[in-house]
C-alpha cells in the first residue's frame, strides 16, 4: 500500500512559490492590468516586429499577480492583427 504525501506546511508552500516565480517570472516583462498588456500586445503586432505573430494572448499571472503576452494559444482571447485592421482589438 503506498501511503499519501505528508501536507505541505507552510515553509514548503512558500519556498514552492518562490521557486515557481523565479522561474517563469523575472525573464517576462509584466503588465499592471488587461488593458495595458492588450495595449502592447496591439504595439508589438502592428510594429511588425521580428518573429511576432499575428496573434498574440494575454493572462493574468498568479505568480507576480501582473499580465503577460504569450504567442501560445489558450483559453483567453488573443488580439489579432486582423481585429487591430478592424479597430476591435
Amino acid at each position: 500500500m503506498i501511503a499519501a504525501p505528508a501536507p505541505e506546511t507552510p515553509l514548503q508552500a512558500l519556498r514552492r512559490h518562490i521557486r515557481e516565480m523565479t522561474r517563469s517570472c523575472p525573464a517576462k516583462r509584466s503588465y499592471g492590468c488587461e488593458t495595458a498588456v492588450r495595449s502592447a500586445a496591439r504595439y508589438a503586432i502592428q510594429s511588425g516586429r521580428q518573429n511576432c505573430p499575428a496573434r498574440l494572448w494575454v493572462y493574468p499571472c498568479a505568480s507576480c499577480r501582473g499580465w503577460h503576452m504569450t504567442k501560445r494559444a489558450n483559453r483567453d482571447p488573443a488580439v489579432t492583427a486582423a481585429q487591430i485592421r478592424e479597430g476591435i482589438a
